[in-house]
């Protein structure tokens, strides 16, 4: 699963994790979740230790974790495809998933909040192979023919008039280069 954490947990409703789980039937989760407990007396406030229960006054630290709780489920019937690798965040927080089928895939990128689809590229040639990486601005993708895919702002809707994205992706073990552009 891809994890975010969040640096303001008393925000965050149940906890400060979000967890991001994929299946093979397709589907996408998240699933908030916690390190923290709560205090006996006022189950609002988050603990680790009694000392921060005691100086508010609110009992003891809850020996018990605090349940996962599923914040949303996405399923999107226009996509055939079992998520076999990590789901992957930007910066943003958006969600980043490739969807494998048989011989295809699909990258999708996903609203952090609501799990909705904001992207999807066309069909991509070969399943993908590990998890979509994401480093300045770009998003990575490896597939099962040896295939290099490099999509410009990785954080950023395409733009159709200038074709999807605009920068090539190579390998380093010759210089075939693929060109995923859809003008």
């Amino acid at each position: 699963p891809a994890l975010a954490w969040s640096n303001a947990p008393e925000k965050t409703g149940n906890g400060a994790l979000h967890v991001f789980i994929g299946d093979t039937a397709g589907n996408v989760y998240r699933l908030d979740s916690s390190i923290y407990r709560a205090c006996s007396n006022d189950t609002t406030i988050r603990c680790l230790h009694d000392a921060t229960c005691s100086a508010q006054n609110a009992g003891t630290c809850d020996e018990s974790a605090i349940s996962p709780e599923l914040v949303w489920q996405s399923s999107f019937d226009d996509i055939e495809g079992a998520v076999e690798s990590t789901p992957a965040l930007d910066n943003q927080r958006n969600v980043y998933v490739a969807f494998n089928n048989n011989e295809t895939s699909i990258l999708c990128k996903l609203l952090f909040a609501t799990g909705e689809k904001l992207w999807c590229t066309p069909e991509l040639r070969g399943s993908v192979v590990g998890s979509p990486v994401i480093a300045e601005k770009m998003v990575y993708l490896v597939s099962t023919y040896g295939v290099v895919y490099t999509f410009e702002g990785g954080g950023f809707a395409p733009q159709a008039a200038k074709g999807w994205w605009a920068r090539k992706g190579a390998n380093n073990m010759s210089s075939g280069q693929v060109v995923f552009n859809e003008n």
